[in-house]
């Protein structure tokens, strides 16, 4: 490993996650410190409609394999856009996230290092080019506001199965999305509902970032189904500061993933409507 100038144990917020994301005013709002819900042992992730070879929800023929990554020697943009999509998914292009280099203070760096549990350690290299290529399975990074939001070590289960199930990295997501994930596991705790993949599937879609969050992932709300309110509107800045989190030995709970160049199209991942959902969905919207 090369030598870190701190190893401890522009970019405005786009567009895209202000507009998309469930902003919107609705019945019940948490604002909850990081470490109020307790941390249970990580499941097997159990992917939902998305698994290649299965038949989807709302479409006649099964998904096809995991798709390659976009290879400029051989295909344009376009075409690979076009595979993607034929094979139902949505592109994340990675050339924007690759020019992002890191910048944080050593304040933060400190607030961060002190919240971490025994056997995590903060890595942090201000001559780190992007968020992409330090990372291996032990090692994953995160946005220092994304920490903020609610990420807590133990990863939260929630968060490990999304990430299994979309094939993406905590660091693809936005920071409002890892809000919202945390207030959905805070209120359904709360609640006595067991926030499950499928019911946070029920009632959010997860969708690639538009102009200027190009390959970042954020979250909206279902069309009917708001229950969390009052995130902040912006974000300034956020894609430039990131740090690396090195796992304890043996726990890699987000082995097998990489930073992905490709999303699950919603078409496909939402779960079908049964009693329960609904039921629980009843709850969530009286708060």
């Amino acid at each position: 490993m090369s030598s870190l100038s701190d190893r401890v144990s522009s970019l405005e917020d786009c567009s895209s996650e202000n507009s998309h994301s469930s902003s919107s005013t609705g019945s019940s709002s948490l604002n909850s410190s990081p470490g109020q819900v307790p941390n249970s042992p990580i499941p097997d992730p159990h992917p939902v409609n998305q698994v290649p070879g299965e038949t989807f929800e709302g479409r006649d023929d099964p998904v096809d394999d995991e798709p390659g990554p976009y290879d400029p020697e051989h295909e344009t943009r376009d075409a690979w856009e076009a595979r993607l999509h034929a094979a139902g998914y949505f592109p994340l292009p990675t050339f924007y996230v690759l020019d992002i280099p890191s910048r944080v203070s050593k304040i933060a760096l400190n607030k961060i290092r002190r919240r971490l549990p025994d056997g995590y350690t903060l890595l942090y290299e201000p001559n780190w080019p992007n968020i992409v290529e330090p990372h291996r399975e032990d090692r994953i990074g995160f946005h220092t506001i994304s920490l903020d939001a609610g990420i807590v070590f133990p990863p939260r289960p929630l968060l490990t199965e999304v990430c299994h199930a979309f094939r993406i990295l905590p660091g693809q997501i936005t920071p409002n999305a890892h809000r919202y994930l945390h207030s959905f596991v805070n209120i359904c705790t709360h609640l006595k509902i067991f926030p499950s993949l499928r019911l946070f599937l029920f009632c959010f879609e997860v969708l690639p970032g538009g102009a200027g969050c190009e390959g970042f992932v954020f979250f909206k709300a279902r069309t009917g189904r708001k229950f969390i309110s009052e995130v902040p509107q912006s974000n300034r800045g956020w894609k430039e500061k990131f740090v690396f989190i090195e796992f304890p030995p043996f726990f890699t709970p987000l082995a097998g993933l990489k930073w992905n160049d490709h999303l699950l199209d919603q078409e496909y991942a939402a779960p079908a409507s049964s009693p329960d959902l609904e039921a629980n969905l009843e709850i969530l919207m009286r708060g």
